[in-house]
């Protein structure tokens, strides 16, 4: 249990900071003692969350009317992390679409000459 009282009392620490934005993704804010905390940051004037998901309790986050408190969440399903990179994320650039294309075709390649080394 220590370790983790400790990453609570550090997050405690970090989110009563000035100008603290917390960014939640599939937290469905149903632990009471993670929400104790974030529901105390809300009482700093210029904290913000973000929340990226959908649950009972992110329905009545939505309903206290607080717009420091920013909840993404859609019928096409923004939400999801798969959705969040290939939909709100900005695209790579040239320089890293290359590169990623240069490691896929070094991994394909690696495979099919390993499939070759089996075959010798």
């Amino acid at each position: 249990m220590v370790p983790y009282s400790d990453m609570f009392r550090m997050m405690q620490n970090n989110l009563l900071k000035r100008n603290s934005i917390l960014i939640t993704m599939g937290y469905s804010f149903s632990d009471e003692h993670i929400n104790r905390i974030i529901l105390n940051a809300l009482s700093v004037y210029d904290f913000r969350i973000v929340i990226f998901g959908n649950s009972p309790m992110i329905d009545r986050l939505r309903e206290i009317g607080d717009n420091r408190i920013w909840i993404v969440n859609s019928e096409d399903k923004i939400h999801f992390f798969s959705n969040i990179v290939s939909k709100a994320l900005p695209p790579l650039d040239d320089e890293q679409q290359q590169e990623q294309i240069m490691k896929e075709s070094i991994r394909k390649l690696s495979a099919l000459l390993s499939e070759d080394d089996k075959n010798d």
